[in-house]
């Protein structure tokens, strides 16, 4: 895992790599090269297979776009009655289960399997 930190005064950014622990029931991210506070112990290893039932819509723009299926979305939506475009700009999150996932996944051609693997996909982003 990593974190971004930006310097304000210089707007540059920089990646800094991380090691999950938990400590005290919380996960906590440890910088590289820093010492591991007593009690922390490692998280439990999660299924990278298991479907996320909620993405962000950063996660999601992104896998569909490592799709190339982002374009396609975009002109379907713009196509779509406004009460749908709104539904969707306005979006911060995505639901696996959301009925307008459900709707639109057919017209990009994507099967029920599709759209489990991009939410997949979307989660490791």
């Amino acid at each position: 895992m990593h974190r971004i930190e930006l310097n304000l005064e210089s707007g540059e950014t920089r990646r800094i790599n991380t090691t999950p622990y938990q400590v005290g029931g919380n996960l906590v991210l440890i910088d590289e090269g820093l010492p591991v506070p007593p009690g922390a112990e490692a998280p439990p290893q999660q299924d990278l297979n298991i479907v996320p039932q909620v993405v962000t819509r950063r996660q999601a723009l992104l896998a569909l776009l490592a799709a190339g299926k982002l374009d396609q979305i975009e002109l379907l939506i713009q196509s779509a009655p406004r009460a749908v475009q709104i539904a969707w700009e306005a979006a911060g999150t995505f639901e696996r289960d959301n009925p307008l996932i459900a709707t639109l996944a057919p017209q990009l051609g994507l099967t029920d399997q599709d759209v489990d693997n991009l939410f997949i996909e979307a989660a490791k982003l």
